[in-house]
């Protein structure tokens, strides 16, 4: 076989240009041109990484040996190391010399396919397991018996490959192989899954690829010294050929970066990729591992000793990359926290003014495994842009200490929202808590990572954070009430409560209720922060507005055009003389046990001259919007003769849920007029209707309990209104639970 398609010189690496278009270069170009370009575009996130980290491990090696205009000038120290960096990022692209200079020296060890050396293979590996190309051209693994999701290719074009897309998924499954395949030799160690599948990637981002490079180019180890000299694969005299071998940790970039997890070899029919054969490869004790400098980390207990280590820790494909915050950002004095090292650099570069960059942009990668590591089940990448100046120094022990207090307040407030959905599902079988959650998160994803990014220049301020915190909670609170108001909303009938069995218990749940102890629960979240709840009542958390004002405020809503209609005719009443008022309101008390329609002279007073209204109207049969109009004047004028003042049975924002909560409590009857309340709701002929709001309203009366009768016309309405009618039920049944809280 002869020595074809080297890597240095052919189209290989896919990048995207400025201009969203996709362009394919060879290894030389792709790092010489990378200032030209936007970022990798590969077939998916976790594939680019292993492309990037080539690239930076010939970075890495080009100008630890050689200064930028390639004289052979190895490093001495960590100032020069530093120098090295700053001239390149001031040079704002590769210089081109040094670079061909190293590439040039090890050009034969990049051919894909040579009879000795293959590049990033082994001869030895040909008598390994077989696998076709299906298996190496996806993200998710696929085998006889198991279908492969989110393939990147299907039907005869997974059978084969180009050269370009070998080479570039070779990369991939050296780095992310979920099994090694079968043991030639008996009773060797599993190496267990690639090496990049072990770890939750953090990839600095920059404003093109070079920027990228640089950044991920981490000149000195996390004490600030020159990183030991080591080989990569394509510089040893001969590859590795022994299978599932146990090396000595690497201890820089170089070795990680290099490091060869799986001995493959690939096979090809003409000039197309058919498949390959693989052998478990090199693998290490992966404790204090800090020479990968791309990763999370965990703080473990080595099992049988008291030895506390850190490990790489992969990213969890149920959270969003913000919510990993604490174990990114975070290691702030006292923390049992270990930043990756890229996180470390960058914030060095920033500290000393080396990069100028206002915003820092990091992105993770990862995939998630099955069981024992058989099979990728998932690949998943996410970002994270926030303010330079939230990141440095002093500074950051505010912000870092702040982060992660708002972060695991979230998580609480998503805590109480699964326990308030399980409640909710004991009654309606449909609702899926865990996915309640889900959307959760997802809901405030965007509006978290908006609020961060909006954190500017002056978080030096204690009272910037302050505000800016307060800022956060109130926004979460109303996701969070939000997402609680509608599920109880999509109850049967929230007001009812239901007897349920769980684990042979018997258990009261009641959704208004349940949601009120919800409310709760989130304004004693964040009660030890801000020293009062985010939200007095259901109407401020639904509207996040003043709870002494009206609620509704669009005017083209009828409901609202009703309130203020009923509001304007009791105030005219109101400013009548006495003889007139009174004449007015025996005429109202006639009403009662009455159609709209059944006594003339209220037709012009109740129908007629309600301003605003006339255009709902129906002068054969009353409809909606004249019912509430007259049972709730009729009520109100019936309850008016009996009180010297209006003041004395009005008030603004007392619905018929708070009034009845009231009179509970003042009566000691809650269960009693509770089933009145659930009796109300019930109803939807506006005779019976009328004839419970008459009866509850003596009750009412009889104790003094005032009402809001422009909200109790505009309420009557809504629970007429097939549209309006559960959300009003709800909101009684929330007002009457409210006030019991």
């Amino acid at each position: 076989m002869n020595q074809e398609f080297n890597l240095i010189k052919e189209p290989w690496i896919l990048v995207v240009t400025k201009q969203a278009k996709v362009d394919e270069l060879s290894l030389t170009d792709a790092i010489l041109q990378s200032h030209k370009y936007v970022d990798l575009a590969g077939e998916m996130p976790a594939q680019d990484i292993a492309v990037l980290r080539v690239c930076l491990t010939v970075l890495y090696r080009t100008f630890y040996r050689y200064d930028l205009e390639g004289n052979d000038c190895p490093l001495k120290d960590e100032v020069t190391a530093q120098q090295r960096w700053n001239e390149l990022w001031q040079l704002g692209h590769f210089p081109e010399k040094p670079i061909r200079q190293y590439l040039e020296t090890y050009k034969d060890k990049f051919w894909l396919f040579d009879p000795v050396y293959p590049f990033y293979q082994t001869n030895s590996a040909k008598a390994g397991t077989t696998y076709s190309a299906a298996k190496l051209n996806g993200a998710i693994s696929e085998s006889n018996n198991k279908a492969r999701f989110f393939a990147c290719r299907a039907g005869e074009a997974k059978n084969s490959l180009t050269y370009s897309e070998a080479a570039r998924w070779l990369l991939f499954v050296n780095g992310y192989d979920d099994t090694s395949g079968k043991a030639k030799q008996k009773g060797l160690p599993s190496p267990g899954a690639g090496w990049l599948g072990r770890l939750g990637i953090v990839e600095a981002v920059g404003a093109n690829l070079f920027e990228t490079l640089m950044l991920n180019l981490v000149m000195v180890d996390d004490n600030g010294c020159l990183w030991p000299e080591e080989q990569p694969t394509w510089e040893l005299d001969y590859p590795r050929e022994e299978e599932r071998t146990e090396i000595e940790q690497p201890k820089s970039p170089v070795g990680m970066m290099s490091i060869q997890s799986r001995r493959l070899h690939l096979t090809r029919s003409g000039t197309a990729v058919t498949g390959y054969t693989m052998l478990g490869g090199d693998f290490f004790k992966k404790y204090n591992a800090f020479a990968e400098t791309m990763t999370v980390w965990s703080k473990v207990t080595i099992p049988k000793t008291d030895m506390e280590v850190y490990q790489p820790r992969r990213h969890d494909s149920g959270q969003h990359f913000w919510q990993e915050f604490g174990f990114l950002f975070t290691e702030v004095s006292g923390s049992n926290v270990h930043v990756p090292g890229v996180v470390r650099w960058v914030r060095e570069l920033l500290r000393t003014d080396r990069v100028n960059n206002q915003m820092v942009y990091f992105r993770s990668i990862s995939v998630q495994y099955g069981d024992k590591d058989f099979f990728i089940t998932d690949a998943f990448s996410d970002s994270l842009i926030f303010h330079k100046d939230i990141f440095m120094d002093k500074n950051w022990e505010q912000w870092g200490v702040r982060l992660n207090y708002e972060i695991q307040k979230n998580q609480e407030i998503a805590n109480c929202l699964e326990k308030l959905a399980r409640n909710i599902a004991l009654v309606d079988g449909f609702v899926r808590p865990e996915r309640v959650v889900e959307q959760f998160f997802s809901d405030i994803t965007l509006p978290f990572l908006s609020w961060l990014r909006s954190i500017a220049p002056e978080a030096k301020s204690e009272h910037y954070i302050e505000k800016r915190s307060e800022e956060w909670h109130k926004a979460v609170v109303k996701i969070a009430w939000e997402t609680g108001y509608e599920l109880v909303a999509q109850t049967p009938n929230p007001i009812l409560g239901y007897d349920v069995l769980v684990n042979g218990k018997s258990f009261f749940v009641c959704p208004a209720r349940a949601i009120i102890i919800f409310e709760n629960k989130i304004n004693e979240i964040y009660n030890d922060w801000v020293g009062k709840p985010m939200f007095k009542n259901v109407e401020a958390c639904k509207k996040s507005g003043d709870a002494e004002n009206h609620s509704i405020t669009n005017p083209n809503d009828i409901g609202n055009q009703i309130f203020y209609a009923v509001m304007k005719k009791i105030t005219e009443i109101e400013h009548m003389n006495y003889d007139e008022r009174y004449s007015i309101l025996v005429e109202l008390r006639k009403g009662i046990g009455k159609k709209p329609d059944e006594l003339p002279e209220l037709w012009k007073l109740l129908i007629t001259d309600v301003s605003g209204l006339s255009e709902h109207f129906n002068y054969s049969e009353p409809t909606t919007v004249e019912w509430s109009v007259y049972m709730a004047l009729v009520i109100y004028g019936t309850r008016r003769l009996q009180v010297r003042r209006q003041n004395d049975m009005h008030k603004e924002q007392v619905s018929l849920g708070m009034a009845l909560c009231s009179l509970a409590s003042k009566t000691d009857m809650e269960d009693y007029f509770l089933k009145e309340l659930q009796k109300m709701s019930s109803l939807t002929e506006p005779e019976l209707i009328f004839s419970q709001l008459y009866r509850l309203s003596k009750f009412l009366a009889s104790n003094r309990i005032q009402l809001d009768y422009g909200k109790l016309a505009e309420d009557l309405y809504r629970l007429q209104n097939s549209n309006d009618r559960a959300a009003l039920i709800l909101k009684w049944g929330l007002d009457f639970y409210h006030r019991k809280k």
